[in-house]
């Protein structure tokens, strides 16, 4: 080669190759090619990746709206079957002379064809069993099917629907009570059990992961201790549930490792015992004192009802938009503990603004609480403790409805019977005794007085002092539930969906794309290979 041409040559190659790049084999460049591509395919993946979860919510799929449907049925019947009572109650107690034993009524659900307070009351325990596993189960499908931030306008839209069914419920039952038959008040139950089953077989098909080995048998002593011991007593039942015997709890200790859940916890439990402490007794209130008719009660009740379902829906589409739930809280107590002492002030001739707007006062103050204490409970914890929080939260909200039931029925039982002294009849102070009151509460009764017109004021002394100590004690619970509002620190709520459980089509298109992603990251590592 001349000296020309291996200067050109010399110069060719350093134009080709700049100062500071590195030169490459024949050989080497299709190597180095395919790793840009496969870098370059990397970087595209990130995007869309980061496009995903900072984008707009994914729309849900039909089949979301198909489950969602029926999961408002049934908690409309669970809500329907809390309320139908409240205004039917001292009919049946009546009719069936069950005298103070109306209050185990209450709490336990056969018991339309019942003629005698043992079948009646056994046919609620056996309703009431299947009433609390639809709360729990219900709230724990919703967490596996909408992220958490989401969350809170679909929990707010069951709060309607609860509401809607607290509203009818007191209507029915005292216009079953009043006009057809009080059975009817369990019968009802029967086309919205078959309708609520049949939508929940046909749509709700829910991805179930198994697990490679069971952990217990059910005919073992670790599934059956657990079991057995919560019959001896809510005290036994925690010393086994925080013992290093029991492995799986069903309320694990780490649930109330966190000050914000713990608090959060007890306000939806505080929330539950004032919602039911009022439901009970307004009625009361309204049939005693004003001589409102079982039906007439109910209607008079809507104002606190129908306030729950507006304000809890608000409620969670705000905290939907601006992730903040804490202020909720604040004002939710207040609310409701004005109210409980704003219902001490009620007497018979107190006008329809005050009972109604106090009514008012406590659903706005319910509905926000009803929407805003499960998301600060699931953002303390991993995804994989979401449905024991859910249930441990749905039980805390029906633990509640037994004591606010028990406890304003002591307290009046007690004040009535401190109080039948002032009653000069001695066969009407023996009715009002012994829980006779309850059940005489209604317009029967001040319609058998209405020629003794001082032996009337005397029994509706009776009634407005009881019912006032019913109220005077109910401050504290909600002066508690406000005290419980500071510890509740405000977290982040996600706005992603990780969860096992989801529908089956959403995770079967999930696992498609990620099926196809680990194709074409073989493809690339074995063209590079």
């Amino acid at each position: 080669m001349t000296g020309a041409a291996t200067t050109a040559l010399v110069e060719k190659n350093i134009a080709d190759h700049p100062e500071g790049q590195e030169t490459h084999t024949p050989e080497e460049q299709p190597r180095e090619q395919d790793q840009q591509q496969q870098q370059q395919q990397e970087e595209e993946e990130e995007e869309e990746s980061d496009e995903e979860e900072n984008g707009p919510p994914k729309k849900k799929s039909w089949r979301f709206w198909a489950v969602f449907p029926a999961l408002c049925v049934t908690t409309f019947l669970s809500a329907l079957d809390t309320s139908i009572l409240s205004t039917a109650l001292p009919t049946i107690a009546l009719d069936l002379h069950i005298g103070e034993l109306y209050m185990w009524i209450t709490n336990s659900g056969m018991a339309g064809g019942a003629n005698d307070a043992r079948l009646i009351i056994a046919g609620r325990t056996v309703q009431g069993i299947g009433g609390g596993g639809i709360n729990t189960l219900v709230d724990i499908v919703i967490c596996d099917l909408v992220p958490l931030r989401q969350r809170g306008k679909y929990v707010a839209l069951m709060a309607a629907v609860w509401a809607v069914g607290t509203v009818v419920g007191p209507v029915l039952g005292g216009a079953f009570a009043q006009y057809v038959s009080w059975r009817w008040v369990f019968y009802i139950n029967l086309p919205l059990c078959a309708a609520s089953l049949v939508l929940l077989m046909l749509f709700l098909r829910v991805g179930h992961p198994h697990a490679p080995d069971t952990a217990y048998a059910w005919s073992s002593w670790q599934a059956l201790v657990p079991l057995l011991l919560g019959l001896v007593g809510l005290g036994l039942f925690y010393l086994h549930q925080t013992s290093r015997f029991c492995r799986e709890p069903s309320i694990p200790r780490r649930l109330f490792r966190s000050a914000t859940a713990t608090c959060a916890l007890w306000i939806a439990f505080l929330q539950s015992v004032l919602l039911y402490w009022v439901g009970y007794f307004l009625p009361v209130y309204f049939q005693a004192l004003r001589r409102a008719s079982a039906t007439k009660s109910g209607l008079y009740v809507l104002p606190i009802t129908a306030a729950i379902a507006p304000l809890g829906i608000v409620t969670g589409i705000l905290i939907a938009i601006t992730g903040k739930y804490r202020a909720f809280h604040f004002l939710g107590f207040a609310c409701l503990t004005a109210a409980t002492g704003l219902f001490s002030l009620l007497d018979e001739h107190s006008p329809a603004r005050d009972w109604a707007g106090f009514q008012v006062l406590f659903g706005a103050g319910s509905g926000m609480i009803f929407s805003s204490t499960l998301p600060p409970i699931q953002a303390t914890l991993p995804e994989s403790d979401v449905a024991t929080a859910t249930a441990t939260w749905a039980f805390m909200r029906s633990f509640g409805c037994i004591w606010g039931i028990a406890i304003p029925t002591t307290i009046f039982n007690a004040r009535v019977q401190a109080l039948l002294g002032g009653v000069s009849d001695a066969a009407l102070r023996a009715r009002l005794a012994d829980g006779g009151a309850y059940a005489l509460a209604s317009e029967d009764l001040v319609g058998q007085l209405g020629d003794a017109p001082r032996l009337m004021a005397e029994v509706l002394a009776v009634y407005r002092e009881s019912l006032r100590w019913v109220w005077w004690i109910a401050i504290p619970f909600g002066g508690v539930g406000l005290l419980l509002c500071f510890p509740i620190k405000q977290l982040e709520l996600s706005e992603e969906l990780e969860t096992e459980f989801g529908l089956q089509e959403g995770r079967e298109g999930r696992e498609g794309r990620e099926g196809e992603a680990n194709g074409e990251a073989n493809k690339t590592e074995n063209r590079s290979t």
